[in-house]
């Protein structure tokens, strides 16, 4: 059994809590799911179910490549995130959402563009911006192509700022 009695509870959600702690096993200080189902909370410490820990430590210590999302759209619902990005698709620019679960996004700034208008500026991990994005594109195909195969994926070209 895992101990943590150093740690801030960051966000909590319905199955999992966000905590920010310091792990004695990597020497820093991280921000990291924990599901509830895994856990013992108490005021003072969290024990954390060993077999759980272990494989999360794997988790933590591989570098974990993140996307950053510059949208105009970002509205967080109670399990899910809606984000529009544009693509060209038809000759025309267009916006499609993706969704992403509350639980996989990292953060959510915001900012302004040149014309004073809001930005967001959301970070989701590289596998969950392609698993999103892809399902969104996969979507659009089956509402074009529900009579005959007219476009496929390489009709769309993203235009929405990613770094």
């Amino acid at each position: 059994m895992k101990i943590l009695t150093s740690f801030t509870i960051t966000k909590k959600q319905e199955f999992a809590i966000l905590i920010s702690a310091q792990v004695d096993e990597l020497e820093k200080e991280l921000s990291f799911w924990l599901p509830l189902s895994k856990i013992t909370q108490t005021e003072k410490e969290i024990q954390i179910d060993e077999e759980f820990w272990t494989k999360k430590l794997e988790e933590l210590k591989a570098p974990k490549e993140v996307v950053q999302i510059n949208s105009r759209i970002c509205e967080t619902g109670e399990k899910a995130t809606k984000v529009a990005v544009e693509v060209i698709f038809n000759n025309k620019a267009v916006e499609m959402f993706l969704w992403f679960p509350n639980s996989q996004i990292e953060n959510v700034e915001t900012t302004q563009d040149e014309e004073n208008r809001e930005i967001f500026i959301i970070m989701v991990a590289k596998w969950i911006w392609e698993k999103a994005y892809s399902s969104a594109i996969e979507k659009q195909l089956q509402y074009y192509n529900k009579d005959e195969v007219k476009y496929s994926e390489s009709d769309f070209t993203l235009i929405s700022k990613l770094n």
